[in-house]
């Protein structure tokens, strides 16, 4: 009896192992308005199957990381299991009802940043990754696929030059998670 695997299986398992991020893996969708403003794309949104796995494998080691005491305070609800935007509001609800109880004033100022995720720099990103204590198989791919960024605009077939990407400009899921928990940290 031997073990089943398949190419996708032993790909996701060797991009791990080595830190390297096949460039097919990564692709640019349009997401909506004029197609000649490349603020309208979305640079990682739709991924092979293999990278998608990949993605979802990587933010389950950094979040078991985190929750393992390493990062996420009690207040963090966004993008953690069993939390949410109502127990946000239940803990938020409870604390000021305690205060004014007490007959103490309460401020409450919530904030929603537009486009906060496209302002993490990828630098900043690692070192904070590696600050939190990650192993380096994680380290080296979240390196690989954010060193590996670039970007340029089409527009009827014209192509401008490929520019880097200093800013974490990845959409789906994972990264969306991670560099909201990730903003809310710094």
């Amino acid at each position: 009896m031997g073990i089943e695997t398949n190419e996708d299986d032993i790909e996701c398992l060797w991009s791990w192992l080595t830190g390297e991020v096949p460039d097919d893996w990564k692709l640019p969708i349009h997401k909506k308005g004029g197609k000649e403003d490349s603020g309208n794309y979305r640079p990682v949104s739709l991924t092979s199957v293999p990278c998608t796995v990949m993605e979802q494998f990587i933010l389950s080691v950094i979040m078991q990381h985190l929750q393992g005491g390493q990062g996420l305070r009690p207040s963090q609800h966004g993008f953690r299991r069993g939390r949410s935007c109502l127990t946000n509001l239940v803990s938020i609800y409870d604390q000021v009802t305690c205060l004014v109880d007490a007959g103490r004033a309460v401020d409450v100022v919530y904030l929603d940043f537009s486009k906060a995720f496209d302002t993490v720099s990828h630098s900043t990103l690692l070192e904070k990754l590696a600050a939190w204590g990650l192993d380096r198989s994680t380290l080296c791919w979240v390196r690989n696929w954010l060193d590996g960024q670039a970007q340029r605009l089409m527009v009827n077939g014209a192509a401008s030059s490929w520019g880097q990407s200093p800013v974490v400009f990845l959409r789906g899921l994972c990264w969306d998670q991670l560099c909201s928990i990730f903003s809310l940290m710094t």
